[in-house]
């Protein structure tokens, strides 16, 4: 008896699943293109704030030419550490991607594009989301943040208790100065991969950005939690809700099937 209403249970179960499986795919399909803004051609020299989309790569010590290679028709730029030579550097080797990210924003506060997305100079890892390239170009335009690695979802205190002890103690106070106290939770999805508006960036003013990057560059605190603590709060410093919500399930399998398509 037991084995058939376990047989019974995994039978809806599995109907449910294809069923939303179906929806997503229908859903898929019958999108319109001009639902989303995608961004067309390649415009490498447009001032970023004529491009509807900028891709800032944090390219220290990694080959970034999978950009151009899979996602040409994207506007990019890579930074880099500690190279003179190079026009978009950052002269410490602080912060991981999150000091570059900071930088960008720093250098282009006043003519942003109307989205930057930050991405990591490696591509797509293991520990990432590995359909990372459809993902970008499935993106919806239409929202002012996103965070691109969208199965990865933790919440700090429970999934991470040490991670959420450091981060307390080491809150930085340009968070507090500028109305962004240690909230009671913190979720988030993980590794610092993003698309955000411009309108999200300039809701903090470029004092807030200026002083988070000098904050990056001179405190004392290890450079991995400087790294961590940018993770888990750049939906707060764009203006979402500390608590960012799991995907619902039929939101999951659209980002799933765009991610192979």
């Amino acid at each position: 008896m037991r084995t058939t209403c376990r047989v019974r249970l995994f039978g809806i179960f599995l109907c449910a699943a294809v069923f939303q499986i179906i929806i997503a795919v229908v859903f898929t399909m019958l999108r319109r293109p001009e639902d989303n803004k995608i961004p067309t051609g390649s415009i490498p020299d447009v001032p970023y704030d004529k491009a509807e989309v900028v891709i800032v790569v944090a390219g220290y010590l990694f080959d970034t030419s999978w950009v151009r290679r899979y996602l040409p028709e994207y506007s990019h730029v890579v930074y880099t550490k500690l190279d003179l030579a190079s026009k978009y550097n950052v002269p410490h080797n602080k912060g991981k991607e999150a000091h570059i990210y900071l930088k960008f924003i720093i250098d282009h506060y006043h003519n942003l594009p109307n989205h930057t997305i930050f991405l990591h100079g490696h591509g797509s890892e293991s520990w990432h989301d590995t359909r990372l390239y459809r993902t970008i170009k499935n993106l919806d335009y239409n929202e002012e943040y996103k965070n691109l690695n969208w199965h990865h979802h933790y919440d700090l205190e429970r999934d991470w208790k040490d991670e959420y002890e450091k981060t307390r103690d080491h809150w930085p106070e340009v968070f507090v100065k500028y109305g962004i106290p240690f909230p009671e939770r913190i979720c988030y999805y993980c590794c610092a991969q993003f698309m955000v508006s411009k309108e999200a960036i300039l809701r903090r003013p470029f004092n807030f950005y200026k002083e988070y990057y000098d904050w990056m560059a001179d405190t004392q605190v290890d450079d991995y939690y400087t790294s961590r603590i940018s993770e888990y709060t750049w939906h707060m410093v764009f203006g979402q809700d500390p608590v960012q919500k799991r995907i619902k399930w039929s939101q999951y399998f659209d980002n799933l099937l765009s991610g192979w398509w």
